[in-house]
């Protein structure tokens, strides 16, 4: 059944209808509307909450101005930049849930289910992470997407979410950049998404919408690459030089 225009929903509504015809009514309202959901998930940043600035309602500019732990830790410290990653990768885990749970309210055989789960846990997903990225109410200039990537991978395979984290971590460790360890996560996260799904019906869409993420994120890494090559990027635990 297509998804009734205004006029036909009014009629729709007031109909005398049975409870389960009516129900996945209002589940495909609810996912029609879940773009807007999706992204309005990631608009709220933690990294801003914890400046001077964004609590007296201005738009913070310390550091590179981005709303990203390694920023938040650069310029607030430990703890407002862990309460910062909390906040972020719970946001993401959240939407994601929520795509999962809409989507499979459609209903369906088990395949037609399972597909509609992954397509509902990525494009929450992913609305999230551009909701992150650029938010509307901070100027379009949010974090760079990371702890909502990782977000999104906790729910979607716990095993690619573990692979990505011990590269960063890895990454950062040998080299103490963090954007390299970042882009490194980046790859591994399609890289592993693509290893995982290989020989299952989803390989392909997972591939796709991965590597789209992973270019997303790699992207707003872009003016850190160009450092990296230069040699001027920002050590973690160095001063940044003025």
């Amino acid at each position: 059944m297509p998804f009734p225009l205004p006029a036909q929903r009014e009629r729709h509504l007031k109909q005398k209808i049975p409870a389960p015809e009516k129900r996945a009514f209002h589940v495909r309202l609810f996912v029609h509307r879940h773009p807007c959901l999706r992204l309005s998930a990631g608009q709220r940043q933690f990294g801003h909450s914890h400046h001077p600035l964004a609590r007296q309602g201005g738009y913070p500019s310390a550091g590179s101005g981005n709303a990203g732990t390694t920023n938040v830790l650069r310029e607030e410290g430990k703890w407002p930049a862990a309460l910062t990653l909390l906040g972020d990768l719970l946001k993401s885990v959240i939407a994601v849930l929520l795509g999962w749970f809409l989507m499979t309210r459609l209903g369906g055989d088990v395949d037609r289910l399972a597909m509609l789960r992954i397509v509902g846990m990525y494009t929450a997903g992913l609305g999230c992470i551009i909701g992150h990225i650029y938010p509307l109410y901070f100027r379009f200039r949010g974090g760079k997407g990371i702890a909502a990537a990782l977000g999104l991978a906790l729910v979607l395979d716990w095993r690619v979410a573990l692979i990505s984290l011990g590269v960063f971590i890895v990454v950062v460790l040998l080299s103490r950049y963090v954007s390299l360890g970042s882009v490194a996560a980046a790859l591994t996260f399609a890289l592993t998404t693509f290893l995982f799904y290989m020989g299952t019906p989803a390989v392909t869409m997972t591939t796709v919408l991965s590597c789209l993420i992973a270019a997303l994120l790699i992207f707003k890494h872009r003016g850190n690459i160009v450092r990296l090559c230069k040699g001027t990027e920002h050590k973690i635990g160095t001063k940044k030089k003025k």
